[in-house]
């Protein structure tokens, strides 16, 4: 059976291999003179050469050093707001060179012998999107700016996507990316329950503004946002319960009812739909044994509800049902009447939904008159599919459909192989599963395209149709 490092070994051509040999004694001796005149500058390129070495050399670690960085990137930022605002800035935005930088070097790749385009999952689909954003862009006559920062805020988690899909797994490889998910989710997980008991002592501590919904103080762990913890929790529900599918072990039954509990306790309704509807179908049709997470989370609402009482809820819904601009309304508004005046191709990458219309300054909101509900201009919207749909029109959420339809297909077809690893078949379930719960979360946020929640979204799908195809080939993963 081929090992982790023999499959890996073989994704770098000997050249490269060979020339890595001899570069780091000229590179050290290089780094330290450059010291003595710019410090700064030796301190970028070391870290970059490291950073270089660590992708050509990469194993499943280095998705776990990534996740773990985002993980922390916002409570980091927030904390460093009122130390250094420079450095802040810094921080908020350090994922985006690490997105251009893996996705020069993946395109690299794909035309090396030894990763040729070919052997890319699903990048026909891909393609096919980038295709209908470069049209789009062409239609609506965008400049070089817009069409840039458009297409990179639109389709920047695809590159976590290709990232994982050319790690090559062996049994022991699926074991530990399924054993780190548990251990960082399930320390998000304690402290959050540790959280939920000290009260107002950690939101001190963290420096954290306490929210309120339903009469009941959300929970956010260690998160800026409670969304954050609810899409985290999420992952760590579906995981465990498709270990517990697999092995019949209590503690991942124990585990994934925490998740659920603390998914409802983050008071995100969006979430807490989706991911019910999606175990709980599944669940009930093959697993009945699997509905006590359900019955628990639903009598923790019934108490929670008695207790705070039915006023609180009426109140918080009418927040959002009868204000007169709702975000998520106006914006399937809009979307609706972008797709009267342009539905093939949509008004262009970045101009209406996203962060890249508030940074072009793009003229769409206000030409269809994009309220907030509290009366401000507003630029963004705070749900996925009308998003894309007003940018890029039916042909790209077709194309994006074709993208996701395929990898999430290739992810379930993995989870069913008796041939594969029992860990595998954990990972490509969890990643299928999840794939569902955001595609219909997508519906009411903006998940897909979020950095942290689109990482959780496309790189478990990339570990397991990656290997998918690759399993076919060679019999990697086995």
């Amino acid at each position: 059976m081929e090992t982790d490092h023999s499959i890996a070994n073989r994704s770098v051509p000997a050249a490269v291999v060979q020339l890595g040999r001899g570069l780091p004694p000229l590179l050290a001796v290089g780094i330290v003179l450059v010291a003595t005149v710019q410090p700064l500058a030796a301190l970028v390129a070391a870290a970059g050469i490291c950073f270089l070495a660590l992708y050509l050399y990469r194993r499943a670690w280095l998705l776990g050093m990534i996740f773990v960085f985002l993980i922390f990137q916002n409570l980091v930022h927030h904390r460093l707001l009122s130390i250094n605002e420079s450095l802040a800035t810094v921080v908020k935005h350090a994922d985006d060179p690490l997105i251009v930088f893996f996705a020069l070097a993946l395109v690299a790749e794909a035309f090396l012998p030894a990763m040729r385009l070919s052997k890319l999952p699903s990048w026909q689909p891909f393609a096919l999107v980038l295709l209908v954003c470069l049209l789009s862009a062409a239609s609506n006559r965008l400049t070089g700016k817009e069409v840039a920062i458009g297409i990179y805020v639109l389709l920047k988690n695809f590159v976590w996507f290709f990232l994982a899909a050319s790690l090559r797994l062996d049994h022991r490889g699926y074991r530990n990316v399924m054993r780190f998910l548990m251990v960082v989710l399930g320390c998000i997980l304690a402290f959050g329950a540790f959280q939920f008991f000290t009260g107002d002592l950690t939101y001190r501590l963290l420096d954290l503004r306490k929210d309120y919904r339903f009469g009941i103080l959300r929970l956010r762990s260690i998160f800026i946002h409670p969304v954050y913890l609810a899409e985290s929790m999420a992952l760590l529900a579906v995981v465990t319960m498709s270990a517990y599918v697999h092995f019949r072990r209590t503690s991942y039954l124990v585990l994934s009812i925490g998740a659920l509990i603390a998914v409802a306790l983050t008071m995100l309704v969006k979430t807490i739909l989706s991911l019910g509807f999606v175990l709980g179908f599944l669940l009930m049709r093959r697993r009945p044994l699997l509905l006590v997470p359900y019955v628990v989370a639903a009598v923790t609402a019934m108490v929670v509800f008695a207790e705070y009482g039915t006023e609180n809820v009426q109140r918080q819904f009418s927040v959002y049902i009868e204000s007169p601009q709702n975000v998520r309304r106006e914006g399937y508004r809009i979307c609706s009447e972008i797709m009267r005046d342009s539905p093939i191709l949509g008004v262009g990458p970045g101009m209406f939904g996203g962060y890249a219309a508030t940074l072009l300054e793009s003229p769409i909101p206000e030409h269809y008159n994009f309220l907030n509900y509290d009366g401000l201009q507003y630029d963004t919207i705070d749900a996925h599919w009308p998003h894309l749909i007003a940018e890029i029109g039916l042909l790209g959420l077709l194309a994006c459909g074709w993208f996701l339809w395929s990898a999430g297909r290739a992810s379930w077809r993995f989870a069913t192989r008796q041939d594969l690893s029992p860990y595998a078949r954990i990972l490509g379930m969890a990643a299928a599963v999840f794939l569902l719960i955001a595609v219909i979360e997508a519906f009411a946020a903006s998940n897909i395209e979020d950095t942290l929640t689109g990482f959780m979204i496309f790189s478990m799908l990339g570990l397991t149709q990656g290997n998918f195809h690759s399993a076919d080939a060679d019999g990697a993963g086995r």
